[in-house]
């Protein structure tokens, strides 16, 4: 468990640190029928070792190409740039379907 700047905690700092916490969304940003969110999780989403992953972004949507399309980062800052990929990356494919090429 870690803190938004990477810092790892105890079970309890992190229940606590979590609850006076407030908004964990980095981003959430809707375009049509997409919602690209991007949060702070604050548990290791690694899950094969390397640096912790304790944020996430989602796209949520209608699209079977993009719906719960997911990536996940180590830093607020890679959180924070990763989101502005995930957004560019749904306006061309928004402009490609407008354009009728899939």
């Amino acid at each position: 468990m870690y803190d938004i700047d990477g810092n790892q905690l105890t079970v309890m700092e992190w229940s606590l640190y979590r609850a006076t916490l407030g908004s964990v969304h980095l981003g959430d940003t809707t375009l049509g029928d997409y919602r690209i969110s991007t949060v702070y999780i604050g548990l290791d989403m690694s899950l094969m070792g390397g640096r912790p992953l304790i944020f996430e972004t989602m796209i949520f949507c209608p699209d079977e190409e993009y719906s719960y399309w997911m990536d996940r980062y180590s830093t607020k800052q890679e959180a924070l740039v990763g989101h502005d990929n995930a957004v560019k990356m749904i306006q061309r494919h928004m402009e490609r379907l407008s354009c009728g090429i899939t």
